[in-house]
């Protein structure tokens, strides 16, 4: 960490111990007219004030539903989830003799935190894709405020990233939908704003699910494709979040494809870009640092893939795709280009286990064909030609053709 990174967070734990009344003042003397330090430290304590932070109305919220309880014509079974925008119970629809997901808000929660939490039903019911959860009701029974939505058996992406990262074609092929899933969530002028692996669920079919839109926010009608928090205020979860977000900026389609990038960097490697182990080192680093390239963590993982993530992780929002539509283009270029025959060559040439044994077939096959029906001195010359040049591949240890697909 840099010096002026040091002491930004020097000043950050500095002012946590002071009243807000006192802070100002505080980093107007201790920043000694540095405006870019006084603005990160800044950042960072409204970030530690956000919902960054375990939300109040949950700590507020201290009983849970017991299996057996019915809201209204369902009844609960068993507890799913728990998060800051409330718990998640398994449940049965007595009318339509179906399982489903109900989602539970705090019991305590101002006018406007209901609205925002119920925003996620009028978020999610506005989509209808494969990819996409399905919201089917929104209800109140006994103070309680739910959203009842499809019920999705499986595993979440979090639970599934092995500590290496899954194989890049398993990873791209999650990648994909994914992105289609949150294309059609842009195309309806729908930012989720919480992308993560613990919102992305795998069903035993291999398919995918965005759940929880409880984050999510409509794109203003007739204007440009961009939405405001509420002034000073960070949305989100730390390590997915795009920098404008942790700066509590403006935020667009291209604040999802970031946290999109780090969601799929961390699918990759099985490492998270920018954790940090506390707030203030995450937000610095999503705020300032260049990752890794997923490529010397993982060797294997195809160029255009790691180009891919790259281009998502961009700090300029506008050197990043416009939005998953043009996201999701790129990865099945990419995909196109792996399931090309030189793509799986390649890919097979590259694994060590089967360079040497394939390259001293092809070596045979070149000595065979050359001595098949040729005069000797074209066999001298096929020796002179092809075989140094297999004997060079063998050193190597790749095609540059093969260098650039995988």
């Amino acid at each position: 960490m840099s010096t002026v990174w040091q002491r930004v967070e020097e000043l950050f734990h500095e002012a946590l111990e002071m009243r807000p009344d006192e802070r100002r003042a505080f980093l107007l003397a201790a920043c000694n007219g540095d405006d870019d330090m006084r603005h990160q430290v800044e950042t960072l304590l409204r970030a530690d004030e956000s919902t960054l932070n375990l939300p109040q109305p949950f700590l507020l919220h201290t009983g849970e539903l017991a299996a057996g309880t019915r809201l209204e014509h369902y009844e609960i079974l068993a507890v799913s989830g728990r998060g800051g925008t409330g718990t998640v119970y398994r449940a049965r629809d007595s009318r339509l003799g179906r399982q489903v997901a109900i989602k539970v808000f705090p019991a305590l929660v101002s006018p406007e935190q209901r609205r925002r939490y119920l925003k996620e039903a009028q978020a999610a019911s506005a989509l209808n894709h494969p990819y996409v959860v399905s919201v089917y009701e929104v209800g109140r029974a006994d103070d309680q405020d739910y959203i009842v939505m499809e019920y999705v058996e499986g595993r979440t992406l979090g639970e599934t990233i092995p500590a290496g990262g899954l194989p890049a074609g398993e990873a791209l092929g999650l990648a994909r939908m994914v992105a289609e899933g949150l294309a059609a969530a842009h195309t309806a002028g729908i930012v989720h704003r919480d992308l993560k692996p613990a919102n992305l669920m795998i069903k035993p079919d291999g398919s995918i699910k965005i759940l929880d839109f409880g984050l999510a926010k409509f794109l203003e009608t007739g204007a440009a494709p961009s939405m405001h928090t509420a002034t000073g205020q960070i949305v989100g979860t730390a390590c997915y979040l795009s920098p404008e977000q942790a700066e509590g900026k403006q935020v667009n389609a291209r604040s999802d494809v970031f946290s999109f990038g780090v969601v799929l960097y961390e699918m990759v490697t099985g490492e998270r870009p920018f954790d940090r182990g506390s707030l203030a080192g995450t937000l610095s680093a999503i705020l300032r640092d260049t990752p890794a390239p997923i490529r010397k963590l993982r060797p294997g993982t195809p160029r255009p893939l790691g180009r891919i993530v790259e281009r998502c992780l961009e700090k300029d929002r506008e050197k990043r795709y416009g939005s998953a539509q043009e996201l999701l283009r790129a990865l099945n270029d990419c995909q196109k280009k792996l399931d090309a025959p030189l793509g799986r060559m390649a890919r097979l040439l590259r694994r060590r286990e089967v360079l040497v044994p394939t390259l001293a077939v092809l070596l045979l096959l070149a000595i065979a064909s050359s001595l098949w029906g040729v005069r000797q001195a074209r066999v001298r010359r096929a020796r002179l030609t092809v075989i140094p040049q297999i004997a060079k591949l063998v050193e190597e240890h790749h095609y540059n053709a093969a260098d650039e697909l995988v």
